[in-house]
């Protein structure tokens, strides 16, 4: 590193244009020890680094296999590697996604040599897929932590680490994912804690990230509109949407009726079989007569507010699919059919979209792409927030400064408290010896149950502590104290027990709840939340006394609504508290790590379909039984690929099965719920 400090890291592409469902500019990494070389593709959604295992690419798979996904990482190859378990991916959840792979720790480095300005790191999060929902390695670029088992043992993600060596002057990166259509194929570009100046036509609109780190780089698309050949328009998208950018998938989730108006002006038709829109050659000839360009009007929120349109020729979506997305070769347009929690600008988005990311402010910016050739690359600094000159404030600075006024705010309540018991205690010491006189003269409102305020209670109404007398506390409440109709507090025989307060009694009643919030911008993604709740109407607790009961929640969150509503008596009463015990990352500002502990695979249920066929000419046996691939073109999760590759990793195995009476064809399907990944577990046969 220069003596002025770390500089932006660019991160140089394969020069490999990979992928199943399109042409993709890849990025290489060299995983373990020794080191083995795979390419990836850059995730805006995730943060470990996903690597193809050779069960990736069985005897059952085409040749070039390996070559088509990437290349493959053995990690029983590796001195480095230690392994995890077996857990859910935990990416791309919303959009359906959920396989199973083998995470560990091992040694990660950035391109094919050291020559990119980074060394090694070691013990980095490294998940060993099979599935070929990813069909290519992925490379998280997020910076938050990764839990498997709990929130107390976080580990860092790649770019954290980075950051963290002093590496990288910031916690920030830039991307666009490159256009094989654009001069003589642009390559992608990846920069971390800066941007390259060179790729991009700047502009001054700025965007927030939102509150759920799952999906934080949101925009809101205002419009999208198509211009044909002949400058015809017409409009695409019904209404606003918020969504999100992800380079994880390549393509564009949209509303169904957004969706049907592609459809109307394209003359697109979708295939239920493969999910997708096919475009046959007759279509492709003529949405290239169309030659129509796409504008994504986007903004910081849904209406109003500064905008910036990035536009897309058709080129951008005219991809290619090949196995095992389709059976044969064929061209398909990247629009999918979703809902709000799916909404996506996918990886064609961004084939002509510049995004740059910095999580030390928590904004980002988006910008139409540049294509010239011979252009040098020119690196810009993110600096961080710790010496930045900028008025934004960091999120960590703001969720301790309410904090620490909060604290400052309860202790004066506190005190006060205190001074004005003093002065009532002061007060009753120089009253008259006649305790009954503020009765006789009505000055105080009618006596309740309790007349001692006790720990953890609320003093609310017009409660008042009754000076010690030695005599009596509790009076009937229509004849004053010395009328004879004493209670008294402790007969003589026998000495029965009284709780005027149960300190750890739970009470019911209605709820009453304030929330305070340190904004009410919509756009507000932190705040401190101080929720006060009362209970009232208690029931009545051992001795027969009742109380109120109060409970104050200081929370730093996200935005987080509270129901007021009085909960059923099956439930708690109490709306469950934020978990403030989950470890911050390790950077100057945060928001909670809330990636979720991933589920083991050991722990999931449901049954797979697993195609048999009996011994020839046989009725009723025992036996080993071959595995069928099922006749369908299409792959269904948890049964057989087209390729016979058993979900289990295994050709045969050894079973018993008697042919029930009447069938002739000894076929049928054997049902298997496995408990590991080694398929122990029941195993039940259905002929048909």
């Amino acid at each position: 590193m220069t003596g002025g400090g770390p500089k932006p890291l660019s991160f140089p592409p394969s020069e490999y244009w990979d992928g199943n469902d399109g042409s993709w500019s890849s990025f290489a990494l060299r995983v373990g020890n020794p080191e083995q070389t795979v390419r990836v593709l850059p995730s805006t959604a995730g943060q470990a680094t996903f690597v193809v295992s050779p069960l990736g690419c069985p005897a059952t798979e085409p040749a070039n296999c390996t070559q088509t996904r990437g290349e493959t990482f053995d990690s029983s190859n590796s001195k480095s590697w230690k392994s995890i378990g077996n857990y859910t991916l935990g990416l791309e959840q919303n959009l359906g996604y959920n396989e199973i792979a083998t995470y560990g720790f091992d040694a990660l480095a950035l391109g094919l040599s050291d020559a990119t300005g980074s060394s090694t790191l070691q013990s980095q999060v490294i998940a060993d897929i099979e599935t070929d929902d990813y069909y290519i390695g992925i490379f998280g670029l997020g910076h938050q932590p990764y839990n498997f088992t709990n929130f107390q043992d976080p580990h860092p993600s790649f770019l954290t680490t980075m950051r963290s060596k002093n590496w990288i002057p910031s916690l920030s990166w830039a991307y666009t994912a490159g256009a094989q259509y654009r001069l003589k194929g642009v390559f992608g570009s990846l920069t971390f804690g800066g941007y390259d100046a060179s790729r991009f036509v700047p502009n001054n609109v700025s965007f927030s990230l939102a509150p759920d780190i799952s999906r934080d780089i949101v925009v809101g698309l205002q419009s999208i509109t198509a211009k044909d050949a002949n400058g015809s328009t017409t409009s695409l998208l019904p209404s606003p949407i918020l969504t999100f950018i992800d380079s994880t998938v390549p393509y564009i989730y949209l509303p169904p009726e957004a969706c049907q108006l592609f459809e109307n002006a394209f003359g697109l038709v979708w295939n239920k079989t493969l999910e997708l829109y096919l475009v046959n050659d007759t279509l492709h000839d003529s949405l290239l007569a169309k030659n129509a360009t796409f504008t994504f009007q986007i903004g910081d929120t849904t209406t109003g507010g500064p905008t910036i349109d990035i536009v897309l020729p058709y080129a951008s979506f005219d991809l290619i699919g090949q196995y095992p997305l389709v059976d044969d070769t064929t061209r398909y347009f990247p629009l999918q059919k979703g809902n709000e929690t799916q909404y996506t600008l996918g990886r064609t988005f961004l084939q002509e979209a510049y995004l740059i990311t910095n999580y030390e402010h928590s904004n980002f910016s988006v910008s139409q792409c540049l294509f010239e050739d011979g252009v040098p690359l020119a690196l810009i600094t993110i600096p961080p927030a710790a010496t930045t000159s900028s008025s934004h404030v960091s999120r960590g600075l703001i969720i301790g400064a309410s904090i620490g006024a909060t604290l400052f705010l309860l202790l004066i309540i506190l005190l006060s408290t205190w001074a004005i018991r003093r002065r009532r205690a002061k007060k009753q010491i120089t009253q008259k010896s006649d305790i009954t006189a503020p009765f006789r003269e009505g000055k105080i409102s009618t006596a309740f149950s309790i007349q001692e305020i006790a720990h953890n209670s609320l003093f609310y109404g017009d409660y008042r502590e009754l000076a010690d007398s030695g005599k009596i506390e509790l009076l009937d409440e229509t004849r004053p104290s010395g009328s004879a109709k004493e209670i008294s507090e402790l007969p003589p025989e026998p000495p029965p027990v009284y709780h005027e307060l149960m300190a750890e009694t739970v009470s019911y009643g209605p709820l009453k709840l304030q929330k305070y919030s340190s904004t009410s911008s919509t756009k507000s993604k932190t705040g401190i939340y101080v929720s006060t709740k009362i209970l009232t109407n208690s029931r009545s607790s051992e001795g027969g006394s009742s109380t109120p009961r109060v409970e104050t929640i200081i929370t730093s969150s996200t935005r987080h609504s509270f129901k007021s509503d009085q909960p059923s008596r099956s439930q708690s009463p109490w709306p469950k508290p934020l978990d403030l015990d989950r470890p911050l990352p390790p950077t100057p500002i945060s928001e909670s790590p809330q990636v979720s502990p991933i589920t083991p695979a050991s722990k999931r249920s449901g049954r797979r379909r697993l195609p048999i066929k009996a011994p020839p000419n046989s009725t009723s046996t025992s036996g080993t039984f071959d595995y069928v691939s099922p006749t369908s073109t299409t792959k269904n999760a948890g049964s057989l690929s087209s390729s016979g590759r058993s979900p289990l990793s295994e050709t045969s195995m050894e079973l018993e099965i008697v042919i029930p009476p009447g069938y002739t064809e000894p076929r049928g399907t054997i049902y298997s719920s496995p408990t590991s990944l080694d398929g122990e577990g029941t195993m039940v046969a259905e002929f048909f």
